[in-house]
């Protein structure tokens, strides 16, 4: 998902991909005429040992998404995720 990596704001190597809301709106969504996406983690606690810390982790997750992805750059309700 190299087009997905926002440039970087001091000339290095851009963030991960998928990590600026405001740049996948403007070059995915706007770009292509999306209405609406569906954001879909990657499942990635459900093979952890202890299951109480893969629900931490997956709670800790959600939390970042939510935050990260419907908070201020959604003013539009455009984005949603499901969790």
């Amino acid at each position: 998902m190299i087009d997905a990596r926002p440039p970087s704001g001091g000339g290095g190597a851009g963030g991960p991909a998928c990590s600026d809301p405001a740049f996948f709106r403007t070059h995915h969504m706007e770009k292509y005429g999306v209405k609406h996406a569906i954001l879909i983690p990657r499942p990635f606690c459900s093979h952890l040992p202890d299951p109480d810390f893969g629900t931490g982790v997956a709670e800790a997750y959600n939390d970042w998404m939510a935050d990260t992805w419907l908070g201020k750059d959604n003013p539009d309700g455009k984005l949603v995720i499901t969790i």
